[in-house]
């Protein structure tokens, strides 16, 4: 519990635990960060390293799904404005409104479908509670009520059904957290293999290069399933 991200913090804990504690240590979780474990490794090789799920999957997001979304917006807007500047207005309205949809879809894109209906039917019975508690009252509920947001996963497909690359790259996304939680370890290095296979395959740009990124990480992606760590306990 230092502050930075250099060899010296790695030095200054082996210093504090001490080197029969580390004779015992069998593996070690970390973010994608690279900068710790080859001090680890280089003083004790028999040490392996296990990457948490959670910074994998909020990478994906980051680097597939949030950068793919940005990309998509900016491609059909331009699409609107040349519609725009040869005067086909309803074309320019149409794209635009799809490119707003798509700008907007920060939120549903980056949370995975269970969770999506989880919280439409946490809204759904939050909201009805509202409306009880004011009929009950004998009163109208004021107009600027607010209600919580009940059709999360019916906004998210209507963006997947716009957006095949979108589609693609969220149907992956999901396949890639089922993946890293698989705990037996010859099954899942096969299932990874097939999900680099099928992300380079894809023609969407952003799902080559972050399947270069599973490739160079292989080791400590594959040992999720071995130790099963997450850093999620600090």
């Amino acid at each position: 519990l230092e502050k930075g991200k250099s060899k010296a913090q790695v030095e200054g804990f082996i210093r504090f635990v001490g080197e029969d504690f580390m004779r015992h240590v069998e593996a070690v979780v970390m973010d994608m960060n690279n900068t710790y474990f080859p001090a680890i490794s280089k003083l004790y090789p028999h040490i392996d390293l296990n990457y948490d799920p959670f910074h994998l999957v909020n990478w994906y997001q980051e680097k597939v799904i949030n950068a793919l979304r940005k990309a998509e917006y900016k491609h059909i807007k331009k699409e609107a404005d040349e519609a725009r500047k040869e005067g086909r207005k309803e074309d320019a309205d149409a794209l635009m409104n799809e490119a707003k949809k798509i700008f907007d879809s920060r939120f549903f894109l980056m949370t995975s479908r269970t969770a999506l209906e989880a919280r439409d039917k946490a809204n759904k019975e939050l909201n009805k509670e509202n409306r009880e508690r004011y009929k009950a009252l004998g009163i109208d509920p004021p107009s600027n009520l607010y209600e919580r947001r009940e059709n999360n996963v019916e906004a998210l497909d209507e963006v997947l059904k716009s957006d095949e690359k979108l589609a693609t790259a969220y149907a992956l996304g999901n396949d890639l957290r089922s993946i890293i939680h698989i705990r037996n370890a010859s099954l899942m290095e096969a299932k990874l293999d097939e999900w680099v296979r099928t992300a380079q395959e894809s023609n969407v740009r952003q799902l080559s290069l972050f399947a270069k990124t599973i490739l160079s990480h292989w080791d400590g992606i594959k040992n999720m399933a071995k130790h099963g760590l997450s850093s999620g306990i600090l």
